[in-house]
């Protein structure tokens, strides 16, 4: 009798486990989160976001760099308005169209430039075909 019911119960485990693997969203989350393109608290890198763009269009993300206003190294002009600021991390720079960090201003004299921030924002795409990203 144990034996039938240890049998029994093993079957019933494994199906469980092969049952919870197939159905948990959060584990492909997880696992989608370890991408080397995306910081391991889930930001995703600048860098990622400019060379992917139409993976990330339309979706709220976040990421940090250093603010730089006016005055980075994003080539071209302002996708939105001459109010978008630069973003800066590694080497890769895009355009932010909405209003810049606590205690930073793109305005003169320009305040924060260099200081690290983190955005929440939509990543959108200019009639030029290069993201920048929304923010509220």
């Amino acid at each position: 009798m144990t034996r039938q019911f240890s049998v029994f119960g093993g079957g019933v485990l494994i199906a469980q486990l092969m049952l919870g693997c197939q159905a948990s969203p959060a584990l492909n989350e997880q696992t989608a989160l370890s991408d080397n393109h995306k910081y391991s608290n889930g930001k995703i890198e600048i860098s990622e976001i400019i060379k992917n763009a139409r993976k990330y269009e339309g979706k709220t993300i976040t990421t940090s760099g250093l603010f730089y206003g006016w005055s980075g190294k994003c080539v071209g002009t302002p996708p939105k308005t001459k109010s978008d600021w630069m973003l800066e991390s590694n080497n890769a720079c895009i355009y932010i169209s909405g209003p810049t960090p606590k205690g930073t201003s793109s305005l003169p004299p320009a305040v924060g430039i260099g200081r690290k921030v983190e955005i929440k924002g939509t990543v959108l795409i200019d009639s030029k075909n290069k993201p920048y990203i929304e923010i509220q």
